[in-house]
């Protein structure tokens, strides 16, 4: 193949590549969008530039680690925004030494380049310079930059033992006990996969320090309703990251589902001044308010919550509620509850009170309609089969 060609064939290629490219593009862009609009996206100023890159060196050899000896492996480890100088050097060390070597037996051994360069290319774009979430690392990122590593190993192991009779005699027996090995580290990794109490506890085991796990655990815990257990867990996770505000919004929900509001009031508020976009706190604090009869309070709240986030039906549903039942303009109410509809037109609480607002306003036919969908969508929603009797029978007498 001439010069000439074989630079055709790679524009071919790479054309051919462009709107897989383009779809990339599309999607990253979108999910940053997303996560900035939750505040799920730490900006520079809680994780600046510097910790970022230092996440990221050390994450290269972290993740590089954990491929060549998989132990103590979590489901998730959390951000360290101290990290030892020493870790850095290395991983400085660590990484150069590598590119060095691969760049340097380019041309006689160009799998290590092109395994290396896998390697740390489809790492990047989750290696933390646009910081989503609270983890530091995550074992599912190294799928993919796994395979790079693989192509290191195994084509650098046959330029080691060129020949059939070592590689008969050392590689296949030493591959064989690297299956059994791994496939027993495998099973008793599913294990601890069986459900999310083991999980989340043998997570704390590897890191007592894991505030993400304590968190996950309490939550576990909660649903469970074991209150005591998950306020504990919650505490530990303060304890490691006085900022959580998602461990100050699940004390908040313990205590309310406890009776205490008073208090959960005040986590919940705790938990939106570390983070102002945090639709669940601002939305049980509103239903805090509504309950306590500050309904503009409420309203006010309510409204903030479908700014940060347009897509929260429960939002639009009370706000319909507060302005057909307190501020008495069942128009307001009604357009809220459509708005919540056209959110989701699946949840029966809006299509009941929907149909409450258009009896009122005389409208029965539509009315029913929509007492039947919440029957539909909940079988056992008595107060809309109540309902729906009396539109009907209120059609009748028409």
């Amino acid at each position: 193949m001439t010069a000439q060609s074989a630079k055709q064939l790679t524009i071919e290629l790479l054309k051919e590549k462009i709107p897989f490219f383009v779809l990339s593009i599309i999607l990253g862009i979108s999910l940053i969008l997303q996560q900035k609009s939750v505040g799920g996206m730490a900006t520079l100023e809680t994780v600046n530039m510097s910790m970022r890159v230092a996440n990221a060196l050390v994450s290269y050899v972290t993740y590089l680690g954990k491929m060549l000896w998989p132990t103590n492996l979590a489901v998730f480890y959390p951000y360290n925004h101290s990290l030892p100088l020493w870790q850095i050097f290395f991983s400085i060390i660590v990484l150069s030494a590598i590119s060095l070597a691969a760049i340097y037996r380019a041309k006689k051994q160009p799998y290590l380049i092109i395994g290396w360069l896998w390697y740390l290319g489809t790492l990047f774009p989750v290696i933390g310079f646009l910081q989503a979430g609270a983890q530091a690392t995550a074992d599912r990122y190294t799928y993919l930059p796994s395979i790079g590593i693989a192509i290191m190993l195994v084509w650098g192991s046959l330029y080691l033992m060129p020949r059939e009779i070592i590689r008969k005699f050392i590689l296949i027996p030493a591959a064989t006990v690297i299956v059994v090995v791994l496939s027993y580290s495998t099973w008793q990794q599913c294990g601890y996969w069986k459900d999310s109490s083991s999980l989340f506890s043998h997570a704390i085991k590897i890191d007592p320090d894991n505030y993400l796990a304590h968190i996950n655990l309490g939550e576990t815990l909660h649903k469970k309703g074991l209150f005591n257990d998950a306020l504990s867990h919650y505490r530990l996770a303060l304890n490691n990251k006085p900022d959580s505000y998602t461990a100050y919004y699940n004390i908040g929900l313990v205590l309310d589902a406890t009776g205490n509001t008073a208090d959960a009031y005040k986590y919940y508020q705790k938990a939106i001044k570390l983070n102002p976009k945090y639709a669940d706190a601002i939305y049980n604090t509103a239903l805090i308010l509504k309950n306590d009869g500050k309904i503009e309070e409420a309203a006010d709240h309510f409204l903030r919550i479908i700014e940060i986030n347009p897509y929260y039906t429960d939002a639009y549903n009370n706000l319909g509620i507060i302005y057909e039942m307190y501020f008495k303009n069942i128009d307001q109410g009604m357009y809220y509850y459509r708005e919540a509809l056209r959110v989701d037109n699946t949840n029966p609480a809006v299509h009941y009170n929907l149909g409450i607002a258009l009896a009122q306003k005389g409208f029965t036919d539509d009315a029913i309609f929509h007492f039947r969908r919440a029957i539909e969508l909940k079988p056992d929603f008595e107060a809309a089969r109540h309902a729906l009797d009396i539109a009907l029978s209120m059609n009748q007498q028409k």
